[in-house]
């Protein structure tokens, strides 16, 4: 868990149907970590076009990542609050917090928040050839938690704020057709870059530089 320290780390995320075509809807993702007491706060912020788009406060035990509750303000009257008690979840009973559908998950299998992934990933001991069956789910989601299987595929050197780096790729396979790589960076554990495949359309994550 020390590899997580208090810091904001922002990203630019775009889609593009082919890499000589515009690419388009731009967002910036700004993911402020804070640590106090026994707990690990991530603050997401989401903007484009001049506007915040969404707000997330999400909240996990700082030894375990087990998750512990998640806000999500839409920037209008939607309003989300998840609450983790016992390998459960359960949206806020009071409307005034949550006043979307209900929603409660009897057994998360002892999930993690998929909304972390970038910050989970630095946790894990990677190295050529390994595989990784991490359960994930996305709070307020149909689809149930479940395993998903990672897998270091291979070693890249990049170049991230005029340095060299070398990075571990860990790829996970949706399906035939959709597919995603993180490039880790092996001395600092963060992710400097996703290539996610749906089809005829990818979506990048770029670390921006400090």
């Amino acid at each position: 868990m020390n590899r997580i320290t208090n810091e904001t780390n922002s990203y630019l995320v775009y889609f593009q149907n082919d890499q000589s075509e515009a690419k388009f809807n731009m967002e910036i993702w700004d993911r402020t970590v804070s640590k106090a007491d026994n707990q690990l706060n991530v603050q997401w912020n989401r903007s484009g076009e001049g506007k915040t788009l969404y707000q997330y406060d999400i909240s996990v035990d700082a030894k375990t990542l087990e998750p512990i509750e998640e806000i999500i303000d839409h920037g209008n009257s939607n309003k989300k609050h998840f609450i983790y008690v016992e390998n459960q979840m359960r949206s806020h009973a009071d409307t005034s917090h949550h006043n979307g559908e209900p929603t409660h998950i009897a057994d998360l299998k002892h999930s993690f928040n998929w909304e972390l992934d970038l910050e989970t990933f630095a946790l894990l001991p990677l190295e050529n050839n390994k595989q990784f069956a991490i359960s994930f789910y996305h709070p307020g989601s149909s689809t149930p938690p479940q395993y998903y299987m990672y897998s270091v595929t291979s070693e890249s050197h990049v170049t991230f704020n005029h340095e060299a780096r070398t990075c571990w790729i860990l790829t996970i396979k949706y399906s035939e057709n959709s597919s995603a790589d993180f490039w880790i960076d092996q001395t600092t554990h963060k992710v400097l870059k996703m290539k996610e495949v749906y089809g005829n359309i990818t979506r990048y994550k770029l670390l921006l530089a400090k």
